[in-house]
């Protein structure tokens, strides 16, 4: 079956009709309601040897097809004898309705809208609610723009049938504004528009001042700290700054030989708190002793944006002999 959403013509073509004795000689046409003769709204109408007709115009039964309505056209093929064949089309939806729109929501997460992203490379968007009730949704196509349902940064570009799309190969700019708009196109080429409140850049990642292990002895000697038991240790933090989006979360983890690593710990969300308990890893004096190098305890601030810093304390050395001797 075909869709279209004009509903005052039908033009058709065909092809592979023929007669190898007394050869075709002429060709006829009609349109019906489906496929009896009874329900014709263009009665046969010949067009010689041309292959294809075209159903318009103010007297033709073209004029005023309905949405919903399947017409079909019948082709009729005469020989040199005057013996015919009628074929018939698969059918033509007439589809003039366009689709209903439906929300779409700027980032990565389905049907959470962010205010926020750190890629100045990327849009993503994900979209709900768009139907049609007639020839049914082919595709969808995404386009960015400064202004609301603008075009001017991405034209639309096709991103398949799905509920999420990115574009990629952007160049976007810190602190500016940008907006998603989705096209849903159905079957018969009807579209709607659905746009973006819009998300801002923010490609400047958080700052963290300082990480330090509260109590710590230092030793200068050897420029590393030194600690006797792991959980009771307390980790803190402090100059966190992000002046555009905000801080959204700290994570914590502790690795080995580098910043970082998290070998240990894979870093967990401790939501905004700036301290940390070393005794909520898990990680017992007794591990930390027969770790493979010294401890780093990596800090992780995320911005809203989704920008992230990192900072470690580190290298944490566990010594739990006492000194010896003495005279």
């Amino acid at each position: 079956m075909s869709y279209q959403r004009t509903t005052s013509a039908i033009n058709v073509t065909w092809s592979g009709v023929a007669d190898a004795e007394s050869g075709i000689v002429e060709y006829e046409w009609s349109v019906g309601r489906g496929p009896l003769p009874k329900q014709q709204v263009q009665r046969f109408v010949t067009t010689g040897t041309t292959k294809e007709g075209q159903c318009n115009g103010n007297n033709s039964g073209c004029q005023h097809l309905e949405t919903g309505v399947v017409y079909v056209v019948t082709v009729r093929a005469w020989n040199g004898a005057r013996l015919r064949r009628d074929v018939q089309s698969h059918g033509i939806y007439i589809d003039a309705v366009p689709p209903r729109a439906g929300a779409v929501f700027d980032g990565v997460t389905a049907g959470v809208d962010a205010e926020w992203q750190a890629s100045t490379e990327t849009m993503s968007a994900s979209w709900s609610g768009f139907e049609d009730t007639h020839s049914g949704i082919a595709w969808f196509e995404m386009s960015v723009g400064l202004s609301e349902c603008g075009t001017d940064v991405r034209a639309f570009t096709r991103v398949g049938a799905g509920s999420s799309a990115q574009l990629t190969g952007l160049s976007l700019s810190d602190g500016v504004r940008y907006y998603v708009t989705i096209r849903a196109i159905d079957m018969a080429g009807n579209t709607v528009d659905a746009c973006t409140d819009g998300v801002v850049v923010d490609a400047s990642p958080p700052s963290i001042a300082e990480v330090k292990l509260e109590g710590r002895l230092d030793s200068e000697a050897v420029g590393a700290v030194f600690i006797s038991s792991v959980p009771d240790q307390i980790v803190s933090w402090s100059g966190v700054v992000d002046a555009e989006s905000g801080v959204d979360r700290f994570e914590v983890g502790i690795g080995t030989s580098t910043c970082g690593s998290d070998t240990l710990m894979a870093a967990q969300d401790i939501g905004l708190v700036t301290s940390w308990r070393m005794r909520e890893s898990g990680l017992s004096t007794q591990d930390a002793t027969e770790a493979d190098g010294p401890l780093f305890v990596s800090v992780r601030a995320w911005n809203v944006g989704g920008g992230v810093a990192l900072a470690c304390l580190g290298p944490i050395t566990v010594d739990t002999t006492p000194p010896l001797g003495g005279h």
